[in-house]
């Protein structure tokens, strides 16, 4: 196959999402394009479980921009490395994804300067008879033009719209599912002051910062990767220990405790784990289910807001003038089949839809949600004492660079899984002795010792004659009935 002939057989793979990229990765992608541009507003329009239109009020297109967006191949942030371009799946994956059996209009407005391009992916692929559909010369070649129609002048806003026209266009979406990802995804941008609206079918859904920060007690662990002669190795302090991930005589990933020699010189690179849990402890005193399973049916939730309980079954995102309602199936079963019993429905629900099991960021921004149960972390305690479901858990990878095509899944290195998984141990039993700890103290206040008599009274009439044959079967204290409601579990 010669080189012009390559152009439409990447340009069909990446239609097809051989890659890897699926419609929602190709989203965010163009999401983080505004966002790279300083956008504050973003708006993804959506008719019939289709996306027709995002825009951004970003900085428009520079020249170098609009031939950037026209690359076929690579990314076009390479080298700036605090923009999330840089680690993204590219702009051509992105069009391709959802304008693949159609067409994407691509508008930069500055002021009264607008610019166009009309990208028909359908005919290039298809039906243009240039083996070289990208980058030959044709009157359909991909190209920006100025544009000065006064119907066009109106429609569009400052900033970058993007549009996707096609009756048969593949991509299809949910609106629960685009709004939860994008909530969980990008809450820290929202909190930055960034409004991502959704029009689906004409109807607005803006969506809201989920994260209760003032109820959430945040840990940060700095992680120092060392490598020297090919050979790496993780350090960290923890409870006032220094501790080394490294690789035994086995080959097998390894936690050295207290560890007293000095970290290898060469090269390093600070990754952080940083994991947030509730300061709120509510409601642990009970007589059903656990104090494991009070504080995280009671609790998990104080460290959202714009996300109610309604009913035994039912979840509410707070959007503006529309909510979206998210029930509990048996979905929520399915997915969360790790959770030990004894958690209700809603917990379970707000767990599946709005805690990833782990955040991977860099540079302030999002790259991926994942589902990672952190089962060796789990292992390690018994069912009544894991609280790692209730851990929101973020990794910082700081532009430490983790080769892979598509940032959006991204699969860790094992040693890094290791070392994630281990600091997860050390922490849920520290949450152990601190949900003890608050129960203790619950426990003392609904039922205090009682201050005893400094002064009793003599007894006026003792009984000089004893009862010689007691009842061998008295009444149990009501007092160690009560002791017992009590029970730590």
């Amino acid at each position: 196959m010669t080189t012009s002939s390559n152009e439409k057989y990447r340009m069909e793979k990446m239609i097809d999402g051989n890659n890897g990229v699926s419609f929602q990765d190709a989203v965010d992608e163009e999401i983080d394009n505004g966002l790279d541009e300083t956008a504050k507003n973003i708006t993804l329009s959506f008719k019939k479980n289709r996306l027709c239109e995002i825009h951004n009020d970003g900085s428009p297109m520079s020249e170098e921009n609009q031939n950037n967006c026209l690359t076929l191949d690579g990314r076009s942030k390479q080298n700036e490395r605090k923009k999330k371009g840089q680690y993204g799946i590219g702009g051509a994956n992105a069009r391709a994804r959802l304008a693949g059996q159609g067409t994407q209009i691509v508008t930069s407005r500055d002021g009264t300067h607008i610019r166009q391009a009309i990208i028909d992916m359908q005919y290039l692929v298809k039906e243009c008879p240039d083996d070289r559909c990208w980058t030959g010369d044709h009157d359909r070649k991909p190209a920006f033009k100025t544009i000065k129609c006064d119907e066009i002048n109106s429609k569009y806003k400052t900033g970058v719209t993007k549009e996707y026209h096609g009756e048969n266009l593949k991509q299809h979406f949910n609106l629960h599912n685009v709004s939860k990802h994008i909530v969980v995804k990008y809450n820290d941008k929202i909190k930055e002051g960034v409004t991502f609206v959704i029009m689906w079918d004409g109807k607005k859904y803006t969506l809201p910062d989920i994260i209760n920060k003032s109820n959430c007690k945040e840990e940060v662990v700095p992680c120092d990767i060392h490598e020297r002669d090919g050979v790496k190795s993780i350090w960290y302090t923890y409870d006032g220990k220094r501790r080394k991930i490294s690789r035994d005589i086995n080959d097998s990933w390894r936690r050295n405790n207290d560890v007293k020699e000095q970290p290898p010189e060469g090269d390093k690179h600070t990754v952080k784990l940083r994991i947030h849990t509730p300061n709120v402890f509510r409601s642990l005193i009970g007589e059903e289910g656990g104090t494991r399973n009070r504080h995280q049916n009671e609790n998990t939730i104080k460290m959202f807001q714009n996300i109610e309980k309604k009913g035994k079954n039912k979840l509410v995102l707070k959007c503006g003038e529309n909510d979206l309602d998210f029930d509990y199936d048996q979905e929520d079963n399915k997915s969360n089949r790790h959770i030990d019993g004894g958690i209700d429905s809603n917990t379970m629900s707000l767990m599946r839809h709005f805690i990833p099991g782990l955040k991977i960021s860099t540079h302030g921004y999002t790259l991926s949600c994942q589902e990672n149960k952190w089962e060796d972390a789990r292992k390690s305690e018994t069912h009544g004492n894991r609280y790692h479901d209730m851990f929101l858990i973020d990794l910082d990878l700081d532009g430490y660079e983790i080769t892979q095509e598509n940032k959006n899944q991204i699969i860790l290195p094992d040693f890094i899984e290791k070392t994630i998984n281990d600091i997860l141990k050390l922490k849920n039993k520290r949450v152990v002795k601190e949900v003890d700890a608050e129960l203790a103290k619950q426990v003392k206040l609904v039922n205090p010792d009682p201050d005893p008599d400094p002064d009793p009274d003599p007894d006026p009439d003792p009984d000089p004659d004893p009862d010689p044959d007691p009842d061998p079967d008295p009444d149990p204290d009501p007092d160690l009935d009560d002791l017992h409601s009590f029970q730590l579990y």
